[in-house]
């Protein structure tokens, strides 16, 4: 019942293109410990491999918000730290988040 041990197994089934198993090892993990990168990983596998893009939006924004709270700064820093401003709000969150 390790998250990290579950995102690191997803990562490693994404590279063999396991996307079934990616998925439920992302999912556990996320269900132990929510972190920004597994959101972002199991989002952006939802995404481009299972084409579920009713989830994605909301794992995007569960990132962020994983981010922001991890005292990573608010949402206006996070865009600042990435040469964003407030009117770039149509920018891909995946810029944000890295």
């Amino acid at each position: 019942r390790s998250a990290a041990l579950l995102m690191v197994l997803g990562k490693l089934c994404i590279k063999a293109q396991l996307w079934g198993k990616a998925h439920n090892y992302l999912q556990a993990s996320l269900d132990i410990k929510p972190l920004p990168e597994t959101c972002l990983t199991l989002a952006m596998l939802l995404d481009d491999k299972m084409e579920e893009a009713d989830k994605v939006q909301a794992l995007y924004r569960q990132g962020l918000k994983l981010a922001v709270n991890e005292g990573q700064g608010d949402a206006e820093s996070l865009l600042a730290k990435n040469n964003m401003t407030s009117k770039d709000k149509e920018a891909p969150v995946l810029k944000i988040i890295q």
